[in-house]
């Protein structure tokens, strides 16, 4: 992989980089995205739970 790098013409490997990152930055993107959601939608029902029933997060976890 690294060695048909090496022999690319210098545009040619910049693009062929280029191309690389960007996938792995949409697999990333893909892979993150629906666990950016569950958190941010886990916090949004946590903390209306908590301020529905007027229990505190500390409260939750001490066992209260």
């Amino acid at each position: 992989m690294i060695q048909s790098l090496l022999k690319m013409r210098n545009g040619e490997r910049r693009l062929r980089m280029r191309l690389l990152l960007r996938l792995v930055g949409m697999g990333i993107g893909i892979i993150m995205f629906p666990i950016r959601m569950l958190e941010w939608e886990g916090y949004f029902w946590k903390g209306r739970w908590a301020s529905n029933i007027g229990w505190r997060e500390d409260d939750c976890l001490a066992g209260r």
